[in-house]
């Protein structure tokens, strides 16, 4: 479970949702209307593999002694995580990739759920200034 922080996440769960990401494409980086705006259905973080690793079975991990133990892992330019999406393979256009569940798809199983679809790295998302750990991570 979530450990003493079950009450103050138990309170915001009820609001949490779909966050779209067409607003933000609307807009390039200088904040200039995009004329032809093209956004991802979905995002996929994959974690850097050395916090995978070092997370493994994440119930078994009590990772705020973990942070604190490695803040020093934490330095300015480390990858934290690489973000992909999925695409139609002929068209290059967003798409949405389910398994059979229903359950949206964004990793290495694309390409068994959704052949005609691709997944795409959109990039890195890298730490650009120094970690401090606090009481809440």
């Amino acid at each position: 479970g979530i450990g003493d922080n079950g009450p103050v996440f138990g309170a915001t769960e009820r609001f949490s949702g779909v966050l779209s990401t067409a607003d933000a494409a609307a807009y390039d980086v200088n904040g200039n209307e995009e004329l032809n705006p093209k956004a991802p259905i979905m995002l996929h973080f994959e974690p850097n593999p050395m916090f995978k690793e070092e997370f493994g079975v994440v119930g078994e991990l009590n990772f705020r002694q973990w942070l604190r133990d490695n803040v020093d892992s934490f330095q300015e330019g480390t990858l934290l995580y690489t973000v992909y999406t999925t695409v139609d393979k002929e068209t290059a256009e967003p798409s949405l990739c389910v398994d059979e569940r229903g359950a949206p798809l964004a990793d290495q199983n694309v390409e068994t759920y959704c052949p005609d679809q691709e997944l795409v790295k959109l990039g890195d998302v890298i730490l650009s200034s120094p970690f401090y750990s606090s009481q809440w991570a």
